[in-house]
């Protein structure tokens, strides 16, 4: 009886054990950040005044930076350790890049113009530009045809790349592919619906991703209220549906969203108010646009989606987080969530300014930002995590007592991190 009593006894402290390492799985560390000098000349700058847009060019042998100073656009090569192997810049005062993908054999960097616009100075266009691996130009383009536009997001498909973004200001969402040299094949314009007769809705857009028989944009409507949306596209751009999703109180157009394709839908992440709190947003959808649920995930009181990466069992949300009645949203928050977005673990980092994009590199992510200093935007910082053993099969994680608070490192802010896509 006393044999059974202790197997009994142990049988119920393995599956305890078990559970408590399920539900407690630990967040990684940060392995190290690097903080690039500034050069305050109306742009937040790494080396010879850098402002970072996007750096998630993740090659073999280091990260990719691209964005901007107050006369060129830039591009910028680091090892794997965050130091600066060469930068290149490109066109004139006012071109920027914002988004960008690695190729086989270089770099293709999508933003705006203003010196190759027509009229030059005054109007701006979409900007394309490819390099060699070394930053060296091969050719770029101005799309004059889409008049006050930039590129967003960037994608690579089998005969060229896809591009998404504004344009007429802000009150069109154009999406346009291009061949393999940059000469555009087609381009489509998106407009809302009429409301009350009179006023019509416009489309933001932040993201793009290639689906099965076409494209997916992720973005808002601004029409009577705000809304979370997503717009699917055919093989040639044309509009084949618009869902929204959470009407919300917030100005949508300041607050970037994100897209995900699976096989069987869509992830979808951006930002919503609860009550009087803003929280990170989570969607997910079947092919047709329908949600089939959602999750809210509230930091350290209000959050902010600042990025969204799938992972081997599930996907890593970046965000801001903090308390809008002190300090508003001043500290990264990293939230890792299964595939039916429970949450595996979550953890509150120090203080930046805001979030771009990061990327999964070997089970750690890394992150390129800005710091907050004092409730200032401060230096640009590229962050790498340690790894997170959570992705790791035969690793264990460690079980932690709770969230807590462990004072990581800065990320930022105007920036984006380039991964190297390869879409059907």
């Amino acid at each position: 009886m006393a044999v059974v009593i202790v197997l009994s006894a142990l049988f119920a402290l393995l599956i305890f054990t078990a559970l408590s390492v399920s539900a407690y799985a630990a967040a990684p560390d940060i392995a190290w950040n690097k903080t690039y000098d500034v050069e305050r000349s109306g742009a937040h700058a790494i080396p010879n005044a850098y402002e970072g847009y996007d750096a998630n060019l993740n090659v073999n042998d280091g990260y990719v930076i691209i964005g901007a100073d107050a006369n060129h656009a830039l591009l910028a090569k680091t090892d794997k350790n965050g130091n600066i192997l060469w930068n290149r810049s490109y066109g004139g005062r006012g071109d920027t890049f914002v988004s960008g993908i690695a190729v086989e054999d270089g770099f293709v960097l999508a933003g705006f113009t203003r010196t190759l616009s027509d009229p030059p100075g005054v109007s701006y266009s979409v900007y394309l530009v490819k390099t060699d691996l070394n930053g060296k130009l091969e050719w770029q383009k101005a799309y004059n045809d889409l008049p006050l536009s930039t590129a967003n997001e960037i994608i690579a498909v089998k005969d060229g790349y896809v591009i998404v973004g504004y344009c007429n200001g802000v009150t069109e969402v154009f999406l346009m592919k291009t061949f393999t040299n940059g000469t555009p094949m087609w381009s489509q314009r998106y407009r809302g619906n009429k409301y009350q007769g009179i006023s019509r809705s416009s489309y933001r857009a932040t993201s793009l991703a290639a689906a099965a028989d076409g494209y997916v944009i992720g973005g808002c409507e601004d029409a009577d209220v705000y809304r979370n949306c997503l717009i699917k596209t055919d093989r040639d751009g044309n509009r084949a549906w618009v869902k929204t999703y959470e009407s919300t109180g917030l100005n949508l157009a300041s607050y970037p969203s994100f897209v995900h394709a699976v096989k069987d839908g869509y992830y979808f992440v951006g930002t919503t108010d609860v009550g009087d709190r803003i929280n990170i947003f989570l969607l997910k959808t079947d092919v047709n646009g329908n949600a089939l649920w959602d999750k809210t995930f509230s930091g350290e009181g209000d959050a902010a989606a600042g990025g969204i990466i799938p992972v081997s069992n599930g996907f890593v949300i970046a965000g801001l987080t903090g308390n809008r009645s002190t300090n508003f949203l001043t500290y990264l928050y990293l939230v890792k969530v299964d595939l039916k977005g429970n949450m595996i673990w979550n953890h509150t980092y120090s203080r930046i300014s805001s979030i771009r994009s990061m990327i999964a590199d070997n089970n750690s992510y890394v992150i390129l930002g800005t710091g907050n200093e004092n409730g200032i935007s401060g230096p640009v910082l590229l962050i790498k995590t340690t790894q997170d053993t959570d992705n790791i099969p035969d690793v264990v994680p460690a079980p932690s007592p709770g969230v807590g608070m462990i004072a990581a490192i800065l990320l930022g802010a105007s920036l984006y991190v380039i991964k190297k896509r390869r879409n059907n």
